[in-house]
């Protein structure tokens, strides 16, 4: 029997709109990368839902003061 994969949930205008929160702050995804030692990419990739990673999902909420699960609920 197959075992469940966590369904990836791709939000384009979720990610506008966490870029635009982040630049109001004066922060980047770019930023996040260089703190966290991964790639832009790596970051955008998860922050657009089409892949998970707590760590960088925790980082991008805290640069907004937020939980994770208030910025991702289908994913917590």
């Amino acid at each position: 029997m197959d075992a469940l994969l966590p369904v990836c949930v791709v939000d384009e205008k979720k990610h506008l709109q966490i870029k635009e929160a982040l630049h109001a702050r004066g922060l980047s995804i770019g930023g996040i990368a260089r703190n966290l030692g991964v790639t832009k990419n790596s970051v955008s990739l998860v922050c657009r839902g089409y892949r998970r990673s707590r760590r960088l999902e925790q980082a991008i909420a805290h640069a907004l003061d937020l939980e994770p699960a208030r910025l991702w609920p289908e994913r917590y």
